[in-house]
């Protein structure tokens, strides 16, 4: 679980968390629980379809957002191996 969430949160480097991957996970998380307690809590209808909308946009917009900084990021950083001095390792201990 802990290898997943890494890799859905790190960057190109799979080393450096992101605050934009961090925001994309959390605005999800927070639609569907919000979804939820409309559905359970104040008896909502659920709409499959605009859900289903709204949350493909979401997606979809995180994607594309990350999708161009880490292009931006690749262009603008030139051709160089990163050498173990530089890397930072999350999960391990120091």
């Amino acid at each position: 679980m802990n290898r997943i969430l890494r890799d859905i949160l790190s960057g190109a480097d799979n080393h450096s968390i992101e605050a934009g991957r961090v925001l994309w996970v959390i605005g999800c998380l927070s639609m569907v629980v919000f979804e939820g307690v409309a559905i359970g809590v104040k008896g909502q209808a659920f709409d499959p379809v605009t859900f289903g909308l709204g949350f493909a946009s979401l997606l979809a917009a995180g994607g594309f957002g990350i999708a161009q900084k880490d292009k931006a990021l690749k262009a603008s950083t030139p051709n160089t191996p990163i050498t173990n001095a530089e890397t930072v390792n999350i999960g391990s201990p120091a």
